[in-house]
């Protein structure tokens, strides 16, 4: 069996992390040792994903629990997800086994490990299921992850389509498409005060935040001091606000023709690739 540092030779240098943000950094370091248990271990690509999935269901059903130490290992387990969902890719290159269909799995997972989250929360929440309003919030956080989701994937869907159509139209129109590229413009907005409002939505930080909260909850428990129930709170939170972010990212899908500069950057021969950020619409 090889080294660490020649498997990761093997596994990582040929693609390397594309997120450079500090978290996924730590993620793609502790990454590869993992691998080196999964291979030796015989998994394949596709098991490691199966088991990052249950890891993360595991996570979900003990953030849920009352004890607060199970409630800390929870959250631990979303971020095991998030290295290996690394690992899944690393073994597949080790095994030369990637494809469509590992791709496939993988993306699919990332509808369902959200989910799991919000349903340790939702579990957590049950008992003060008292009126119909609060019912309502319940199922709009559960269906927020679901739904933010799959604007990403529909998005990409009608850019797999579009694609297929234009192979059946003529030089003229394809000239019309491409002079459309210049008619652009795209919008920004504040990236910190965005990413604060929206990371209780968020894979990674939603992960985060269920390290740091419960890591608070017992800080305060030593010192016999009561913490809020922010399990509750984020569900509510995520129930209110979540049928807005939806509303807000279709809009801001549709106002900043990002649809349309994906299609362009996929039909244009000439234009060279940035990771991460031609993976998101």
């Amino acid at each position: 069996m090889e080294s660490i540092q020649e498997l990761r030779e093997i596994c990582q240098s040929t693609r390397p992390s594309i997120f450079k943000d500090p978290l996924s950094k730590i993620y793609y370091f502790l990454s590869i040792y993992f691998t080196w248990i999964f291979l030796k271990l015989n998994f394949s690509a596709n098991q490691v994903t199966i088991f990052s999935a249950f890891i993360a269901f595991l996570g979900g059903l003990l953030i849920s629990l009352d004890n607060k130490f199970l409630i800390l290992f929870g959250g631990i387990c979303f971020h095991l997800f998030a290295i290996f969902d690394m690992c899944d890719g690393e073994v597949a290159r080790y095994r030369n086994q990637g494809g469509v269909n590992g791709h496939f799995l993988d993306w699919y997972m990332h509808f369902l490990v959200p989910s799991f989250l919000v349903m340790g929360l939702f579990l957590a929440s049950l008992d003060r299921i008292g009126n119909s309003f609060l019912i309502i919030i319940f199922i709009s956080a559960l269906l927020t992850p679901i739904l933010l989701k799959s604007i990403q994937s529909a998005g990409w869907t009608v850019i797999a389509w579009t694609i297929l159509r234009n192979k059946l139209s003529d030089e003229k129109e394809r000239k019309i498409f491409f002079e459309e590229k210049n008619k652009l413009i795209s919008s920004k907005s504040s990236k910190a005060m965005r990413l604060i409002l929206t990371s209780p939505f968020e894979d990674r930080w939603a992960a985060l935040l269920i390290i740091i909260l419960p890591s608070i909850d017992l800080f305060f428990f030593f010192l016999n001091l009561q913490f809020l129930d922010y399990r509750l709170y984020w569900l509510i939170y995520v129930g209110i606000f979540g049928p807005f972010l939806i509303y807000f990212k279709i809009k801001e899908i549709l106002n900043n023709s990002s649809l349309q500069k994906a299609l362009l950057r996929i039909e244009d021969p000439n234009y060279q690739v940035k990771l991460p950020d031609d993976d998101f619409i």
